[in-house]
């Protein structure tokens, strides 16, 4: 089964954006479970990679592009 251009144009992103999460110094991390409308968006999560705190996107709700903008020189 052939990945459609949208699907690789989303995980292209989702690439770039865990590679500039680890540029500042964050680890980026995509939820895997269930989505729910109370704990999690199936979206991305910030987190400092020593001790594994949050530090944007609490509930999963941070898309590619928010943590691209976020990781940016003077973002």
């Amino acid at each position: 089964m052939a990945i459609s251009i949208n699907e690789r144009m989303a995980k292209a992103l989702d690439s770039k954006a865990r590679r500039d999460a680890m540029r500042v110094g964050l680890r980026a991390i995509r939820s895997r479970r269930r989505v729910d409308r109370w704990t999690n968006y199936g979206g991305f999560m910030l987190c400092d990679p020593r001790t594994s705190f949050p530090v944007d996107g609490f509930r999963f709700d941070m898309s590619a592009e928010a943590i691209i903008q976020y990781c940016a020189p003077g973002g």
